[in-house]
């Protein structure tokens, strides 16, 4: 039986072999302590790990952003060395005249990569300070999303069938991993975030739609993989172990979920297959010299 289903809204379309669904979600602003949205990941049965904690220096990024925003606001970085890190939030004032413009430095802010503190002076030193503190151990809507596409990258196998992102296909063998990430919606409530599934029917037509999405996205990530091969070759000994034994194992992700659409989808990608074979040998020939 498949369903389409939009929270508690459920559309039965019986009798039709089931290929997958097609997957939207939207989320509305919103933060959560992070200890009460892990403990949300464990009731629902979702792997902890798919939810990083926040990063105090990320936490400050996005708190700068909230203070800087307006039309007569702008933030940049000013500094990020060994022990800190600098941001600067500045006015703006254009001569509707001579079409020239002011910038005003209005608020500074030093984080100490140690002690995870912030020194703020400035207009807005009250307002930067509170969001920080408010945003450091709490997930905000932004994350929220992420958590969502990495589970369904990590333990659906969704690719997405938009350019650009924002719907994407999980196959119908994944559906028990598919109702933890419904359940996961569920729990949130409608009022922090909702998820559109439309089943898509098992035919010839919808096969090829899908692989082509499929074919497009594993190539893109292969080239990616091999710009970032050729990067470890001119960094040389900064490239570490752990960071290529994490990428062997990615390639060897890929590579098993070009398997699954093969079998899912009734395609063919063996050219596919082999480049990933070829990059995860020229890894592990990289750990071969590491040892030397």
């Amino acid at each position: 039986m498949a369903r389409a289903r939009k929270q508690n809204v459920e559309i039965k379309t019986d009798g039709y072999p089931l290929l997958g669904w097609a997957v939207h979600w939207s989320t509305h602003e919103f933060t959560i302590e992070f200890k009460d949205f892990v403990e949300t990941l464990k009731k629902v049965g979702m792997p902890i790990e798919v939810a990083r904690e926040t990063l105090a220096k990320n936490a400050l990024i996005r708190a700068v952003r909230k203070t800087a925003k307006g039309k007569d606001r702008f933030h940049l970085k000013t500094a990020d060395i060994k022990k800190e890190a600098a941001f600067t939030i500045a006015h703006t004032e254009v001569d509707e005249q001579s079409y020239d413009v002011d910038f005003e430095s209005e608020t500074k802010v030093v984080f100490d990569k140690k002690s995870k503190d912030i020194d703020v002076t400035g207009r807005a030193a009250s307002q930067l300070r509170d969001q920080y503190q408010e945003l450091r151990n709490k997930y905000t809507a932004s994350q929220f999303r992420t958590v969502v596409l990495r589970y369904l990258q990590r333990y659906c196998s969704a690719v997405t069938i938009r350019e650009g992102g924002g719907i994407y296909f999980v196959p119908a063998l994944y559906e028990s991993g598919f109702k933890v990430l419904m359940d996961l919606f569920q729990e949130m409530g409608s009022d922090k975030a909702d998820i559109t599934l439309i089943p898509i029917i098992d035919t010839d037509g919808a096969k090829k739609s899908m692989w082509k999405s499929f074919i497009g996205e594993v190539k893109q990530d292969l080239a990616s993989f091999k710009r970032e091969l050729e990067g470890f070759d001119s960094k040389g000994k900064e490239v570490t172990e752990k960071i290529l034994e994490t990428r062997i194992k990615r390639y060897k992700a890929l590579r098993q979920k070009v398997e699954t659409y093969e079998t899912v989808l009734s395609g063919t990608a063996q050219e596919l297959k082999d480049e990933l074979v070829q990059l995860t040998k020229d890894l592990q020939a990289k750990l071969v010299e590491d040892d030397e």
